[in-house]
């Protein structure tokens, strides 16, 4: 049934979308702007790719995207700080689970 197969698709984004907020806002509740960024004026996006098994364990993480070397630190440090990750919901399916994360280092003016 094509029907039912779209309809069990568009249920597993559904269920990793919500994976991968929750996995978001665990590391950018983590994130620490760096004392010498502030001081220094330096903003900028860094791109983390990281990879969670089932259990919320960290499996592998890399900056996919560099803004700056004490932002690229602080954000890897935010996401080693927000491990373990939440359990993934019992039917989503996979046993790894790759995100890419956005991290925003912006200074308010």
């Amino acid at each position: 049934d094509p029907a039912a197969a779209q309809q069990a698709r568009e249920a597993q984004e559904q269920l990793y979308n919500t994976y991968l907020s929750a996995a978001r806002k665990q590391v950018v509740r983590n994130i620490e702007y760096p004392r010498r960024a502030v001081n220094d004026n330096i903003e900028g996006l860094v791109m983390v790719r990281i990879k969670v098994d089932r259990s919320g364990a960290l499996n592998s993480f890399e900056i996919a995207q560099s803004a700056h070397e004490l932002l690229d630190e602080a954000a890897e440090k935010a996401v080693k700080k927000a491990t373990p990750f939440p359990k993934p919901a019992d039917n989503l399916e996979g046993s790894n689970f790759e995100m890419l994360i956005p991290i925003v280092f912006k200074l308010t003016q």
